[in-house]
C-alpha cells in the first residue's frame, strides 16, 4: 500500500473513535469470553459415546469438578435428544445426536468434551435364542397364572433392548395350540411337544410396531437328568435338586430303601405336598416359586434312593415315576490325600514342571495351580507355606471346584519375585504335600513385551482410583519402558462349585480374597544396556526392576 493511501485509512478509522490497536484488544477479548475453548485437563467425560431408546434417558457424567464452575449441556438435534440443565439426556425419536458440556469458571466458557448419543427403536438382539425349555403338563402353568403366584414369563426389561419405558410391549405365541400366553408373556398354558415363535409388539403414542420374533420356545416332556446315577456326599453337603430336573413341572421326592419307584406308595400325597419318606439320611427344602427347586440335604451316614415323581393334572396325583437316585452318604471327618494339578495332568505340565527341579516360574511371575484333596468332600481348613518368601509367595488358597467322588480341588495363588527355590507346603487335616518351585530369571530382548506382576494392599475401592495413583517411570525411555496394564482382584469360592460326573450339584457365592495386584508391561526398544524401571502407588514404591536388555 503506498504511503499516502496508509495515511487516509488511518484519519477513517480515527475519525470512527477508535484505533487498530484497540480493535484488536477488542476481538481478543471476545474471542477469550466467548469463543469455546478446550477446557482444562482436570475435567472430563467419563463415557463418550451412548446408545439410549427412545423416552429412555442417561446421566452425563463428569469427574473432576469444579465446585465453583457452572457446567451446561446443549443437544444438536432437539428432535432426536433433548438435554436437561442437570445433564440427563432423553431420547426422542430414532438417529443420531451430540451432546456437548460447557464449563463456566472467572468469566470463561470452556468446552469439556461432546459426547455421542445414539437413540434407537427397540429391538430384539439378533439371533437371540430364548432358551426357555418349558414342561408340557396341561394345567400346570395355568394353576399358577389363576393363583396368581410367581409365574413364567418372557423378561421384557432385560430380553428387549433399548426398550421405550412410556411404550407397552405385547407377547403373542404363534401357536396358541402348544403355547398359550398373557399378553405381558405369562405363560398360561402348554400342550404337545415341540417348539413355538413368539412375536413381541410394541404399541406406542397409538401406533403398533413389531419389534422382532424369539426363534423358539421349546415345549418338552418333563425328564430327569441321568437316572440311576449314584450320588456320593458327605454329611452336611447339600445340592441344588432343579439342576437334575429339565424342564419345569409339578414334581414329588421320595426316599426308600428300594432301588424301583412304586406309584402305590405315593397316592396319598396331594399336590402341595414336595418330600414324602424318611428323613434319616437325606431330607429336602423346598424353595418358594413356580418352579420346582430347593436343596437336597444330607443328614445322617447311610445309602437312600430318592424317586421322583410328576404330578398329573387329569387325574390330580402324583402318577408318573421319572427316574431315581441312589445317594451314598459318608461320614467323613478327615483328609487322606493332597494331589496337585500336576499329578493329575502332567501333559499341561510338561514344560513347567518335571519331578527334579519341581514347578518351574520366571520371575515377576505367576501360577494358578489347582490341588485335590481326598476324600470327596473335605470341608477342614488348609495350611499353606513356603520356605522362602522372599522367592516364591503364596499370595492366597482357596476352596474352588470338587471334580467326583475323590478329590475336591482348591488353588493356590503362586507370585514369584526373584531367581531361587522354594518349597511350598500343603497340609489339610491328616494329608500333607510339598513340592519345590524353582525361579529364574528372565532374559529381555530388544523390541519385545514382557508381562510382570507386582502384589500389593490397596485400600480404595475401585480400579479406577487404583489406575490414576500408580505411577511409572524409566531411567532411560530409549531402551525400554514400563506401562501400567492395570488392577485385578483375587477371588474366593468356598466352594463355588460342587461337580459330580460332570453335573454341577452345588454353587455358593464368591467372595473377595484380601489381596489384589497390579500387572504391568515391560516394553523394549531397539537398543541395548541397562534400565531402571520404577512403579509408585500413591508415592510409595511398589516396584522397582534393574534390567539389561540385549539383542537375540
Amino acid at each position: 500500500m503506498r504511503q499516502k493511501e496508509k495515511h487516509a485509512v488511518y484519519r477513517k478509522v480515527y475519525a470512527n473513535g477508535c484505533c487498530l490497536p484497540a480493535l484488536f484488544a477488542a476481538a481478543l477479548l471476545c474471542t477469550l469470553l466467548f469463543c469455546p475453548c478446550a477446557a482444562s485437563a482436570n475435567v472430563k467425560l467419563v463415557d463418550r459415546g451412548q446408545n439410549i431408546g427412545i423416552e429412555a434417558t442417561y446421566q452425563v457424567r463428569l469427574k473432576g469438578q469444579d465446585p465453583k464452575a457452572v457446567y451446561t449441556y446443549t443437544s444438536s438435534d432437539k428432535k432426536i435428544a433433548i438435554v436437561s440443565k442437570k445433564g440427563v439426556v432423553t431420547g426422542k425419536k430414532a438417529g443420531k445426536a451430540e451432546i456437548t458440556v460447557r464449563q463456566s469458571l472467572d468469566q470463561k466458557v470452556t468446552v469439556v468434551g461432546t459426547l455421542n448419543i445414539c437413540v434407537k427403536k427397540a429391538a430384539l438382539p439378533t439371533g437371540l435364542d430364548i432358551g426357555l425349555g418349558l414342561g408340557n403338563q396341561p394345567g400346570y402353568y395355568r394353576s399358577l397364572y389363576e393363583e396368581n403366584k410367581p409365574k413364567y414369563a418372557l423378561d421384557l426389561k432385560k430380553d428387549v433392548l433399548y426398550r421405550n419405558p412410556k411404550a407397552e410391549y405385547i407377547c403373542r405365541s404363534c401357536d396358541e395350540s402348544k403355547l398359550l400366553l398373557a399378553a405381558d408373556g405369562a405363560v398360561i398354558d402348554t400342550h404337545g411337544t415341540g417348539s413355538v415363535a413368539v412375536e413381541v409388539t410394541e404399541i406406542y403414542q397409538g401406533k403398533a410396531r413389531q419389534v422382532g420374533v424369539w426363534d423358539f420356545i421349546s415345549i418338552l416332556n418333563p425328564r430327569i437328568y441321568e437316572s440311576k446315577t449314584t450320588i456320593t456326599m458327605a454329611k452336611g453337603e447339600s445340592f441344588p435338586i432343579e439342576i437334575y430336573l429339565q424342564c419345569s413341572g409339578r414334581y414329588l421326592l421320595q426316599t426308600s430303601n428300594v432301588p424301583e419307584p412304586d406309584v402305590a406308595s405315593v397316592s396319598d400325597a396331594s399336590e402341595q405336598d414336595y418330600f414324602v419318606g424318611d428323613q434319616e439320611v437325606i431330607t429336602f427344602q423346598p424353595v418358594k416359586g413356580p418352579r420346582f427347586n430347593g436343596r437336597v440335604y444330607a443328614v445322617g451316614a447311610g445309602m437312600r434312593y430318592l424317586h421322583v415323581y410328576l404330578y398329573d393334572y387329569t387325574q390330580q396325583k402324583y402318577n408318573i415315576p421319572l427316574g431315581s437316585y441312589k445317594i451314598n452318604v459318608k461320614d467323613l471327618p478327615e483328609a487322606e490325600v493332597i494331589r496337585m494339578e500336576f499329578d493329575r495332568n502332567p501333559g499341561k505340565f510338561r514344560e513347567k514342571y518335571s519331578a527334579a527341579e519341581g514347578l518351574k516360574m520366571d520371575a515377576n511371575g505367576r501360577e494358578e495351580l489347582e490341588f485335590y484333596v481326598s476324600p470327596y468332600k473335605y470341608t477342614g481348613g488348609y495350611e499353606v507355606s513356603s520356605s522362602d518368601e522372599s522367592v516364591v509367595k503364596v499370595m492366597c488358597a482357596t476352596t474352588r471346584f470338587v471334580f467326583g467322588p475323590e478329590y475336591e480341588a482348591g488353588e493356590l495363588f503362586l507370585a514369584a519375585y526373584q531367581p531361587g527355590t522354594a518349597i511350598i507346603t500343603l497340609k489339610a487335616a491328616g494329608a500333607e504335600t510339598s513340592f519345590p518351585v524353582t525361579v529364574a530369571p528372565v532374559d529381555f530382548y530388544t523390541n519385545e513385551k514382557y508381562d510382570v506382576y507386582t502384589f500389593v494392599e490397596f485400600d480404595e475401592t475401585g480400579d479406577k482410583e487404583y489406575w490414576d495413583h500408580i505411577k511409572v517411570a524409566s531411567s532411560d525411555p530409549s531402551i525400554a519402558i514400563l506401562e501400567n496394564d492395570g488392577i485385578e482382584r483375587r477371588w474366593i469360592y468356598e466352594p463355588f462349585i460342587l461337580e459330580h460326573e460332570g453335573v454341577v450339584i452345588s454353587t455358593t457365592d464368591e467372595k473377595e480374597t484380601p489381596f489384589k495386584y497390579a500387572s504391568f508391561q515391560i516394553f523394549t526398544k531397539n537398543k541395548t544396556g541397562k534400565v531402571t524401571l520404577t512403579a509408585s502407588y500413591q508415592g510409595t514404591v511398589i516396584y522397582r526392576k534393574t534390567i539389561r536388555v540385549k539383542k537375540r
